[in-house]
């Protein structure tokens, strides 16, 4: 939606007289003072807030990927050490990450 798409849309709204109370409450935002402060102040606390749950998420991606290259270097040491197959699986490693580590040490040689 554009910018002029919205305006015309919020002007219609604000000016729609088969929703009076409705076009009251946008116009109260849109053009008072006290309107545009709470309006701002909702925006803000939504962005403030949007941002911390995104930093979360974030937080949590990058330690389960800090996580997964332990792993994976950990069976690659294993390997490198002569640890077999069935002693690394034995030891709470999965058959996928371990193949994924073959395959990455094969590709290497």
């Amino acid at each position: 939606m554009s910018c002029e798409q919205y305006s015309k849309i919020t002007k219609e709204t604000a000016e729609n007289i088969k929703f009076p109370e409705l076009s009251k409450s946008v116009k109260y935002f849109k053009e008072t003072e006290g309107g545009l402060g709470k309006m701002c102040k909702t925006v803000e606390d939504y962005a403030k807030d949007y941002a911390e749950e995104r930093e979360k998420i974030g937080l949590e991606i990058g330690l389960e990927k800090g996580r997964s290259e332990e792993r994976r270097n950990a069976i690659c040491k294993m390997l490198q050490n002569g640890f077999s197959r069935e002693m690394i699986l034995l030891l709470d490693y999965s058959e996928t990450e371990l193949q994924a580590v073959e395959q990455e040490m094969f590709v290497q040689i």
